[in-house]
């Protein structure tokens, strides 16, 4: 008896040191709550605003006739290092003003390839896929990019996409070091959306 209390007490003990090392941030917008391991940066909203105008560039200088305009809230942005991480984004989307969502998507997955692939450096190459890919049974659009290159380390992004409650949500995987994408991605797969 006085062992099965002890193993009782022991497994409490665990769980509760795990549960602490992680923190939980809930997005009411969408029904969408993660927990975010203690060990990676959540990223504040001024130094994101920052890479904001600095992604913007790319993408403006890189594609041809596109004027970039970022109407979206961002709701969470954390990393590991200084490849790996992940942002949500949402902003509000109306159908019968901006048209069909599967061609936004398209779009959107059509500026980022042009961005990428005029960024990118000499000996470097892109490779693309498209899939469906469910986070709690809520079906999402994944677009893959991965460049290969020859001075540094590949880099592999996954940009998952939907409509959730009149929003247009935008979740963006991108790491270099894969042990740390694989934990990103699996934080991602473990969140949760109210159905």
């Amino acid at each position: 008896m006085k062992y099965l209390i002890f193993i009782i007490c022991s497994i409490t003990l665990i769980r509760c040191n795990i549960a602490s090392k992680e923190k939980e941030y809930k997005f009411y917008e969408i029904g969408w709550t993660i927990k975010v391991p203690l060990y990676f940066d959540i990223i504040d909203s001024m130094q994101a605003k920052e890479e904001d105008v600095e992604g913007k560039g790319i993408i403006e200088k890189n594609t041809v006739n596109v004027k970039f305009t970022n109407t979206s809230k961002r709701l969470l942005y954390f990393r590991k290092g200084n490849a790996n991480e992940l942002s949500c984004t949402i902003r509000h989307y109306d159908t019968i003003k901006e048209g069909s969502y599967a061609e936004h998507i398209q779009l959107v997955r059509n500026t980022l390839y042009n961005a990428f692939k005029q960024a990118l450096e000499a000996n470097a190459t892109i490779d693309t896929s498209s899939s469906k890919e469910k986070i709690d049974n809520i079906r999402f659009d994944r677009f893959q990019i991965k460049i290969i290159r020859s001075s540094a380390k590949d880099l592999t992004s996954y940009f998952y996409s939907r409509s959730i409650s009149g929003y247009s949500v935008a979740i963006v995987v991108s790491y270099e070091n894969e042990k740390i994408g694989e934990k990103i991605i699996s934080v991602l797969n473990s969140s949760k959306f109210v159905q």
